[in-house]
């Protein structure tokens, strides 16, 4: 069972990239999140946030960044708070985006979760939180 364990992982992450960029959106999955990310959040995001929040290397989370930006979907903004910083925000076209992505997302997790208890999906949740914390340890994340 443990040597199926990231093949299964690996298979399902596919799987729910392929879900949220159905309705030819034209993102990546780390797109989704973003956009996702940032407007659960109420646009009050920076770079950083995002690097710590998705485990993901500078260089990684600033392509991401760079080609929202570019296509539209979001604007860096000038930080009331602390003028060196950008926060991110979702245009006009990004929320629109987000609104698909949410539909997308509702209709992976009905996918998923179907024909499954709630007390199944707890301990799944557990399990992969434990699972979360003990990749996160003795390293940099």
């Amino acid at each position: 069972m443990k040597n199926e364990l990231v093949h299964y992982l690996k298979k399902i992450s596919c799987m729910i990239e392929q879900g949220l960029r159905a309705n030819s959106l034209d993102l990546s999955g780390g797109q989704c999140f973003i956009i996702s990310y940032i407007h659960k959040m109420g646009n009050k995001v920076n770079q950083s946030e995002l690097e710590n929040v998705f485990g993901q290397r500078r260089s990684s989370i600033s392509s991401l960044i760079t080609n929202l930006e570019k296509d539209g979907i979001i604007e860096r903004l000038e930080s009331l708070e602390d003028k060196r910083k950008k926060e991110l925000v979702l245009t006009e076209k990004g929320i629109n985006q987000y609104k698909i992505i949410r539909n997308n997302i509702n209709r992976c997790e009905n996918k998923l979760t179907s024909n499954i208890s709630d007390d199944d999906l707890s301990t799944m949740l557990k399990v992969l939180t434990k699972m979360i914390d003990n990749m996160k340890e003795g390293t940099n994340q």
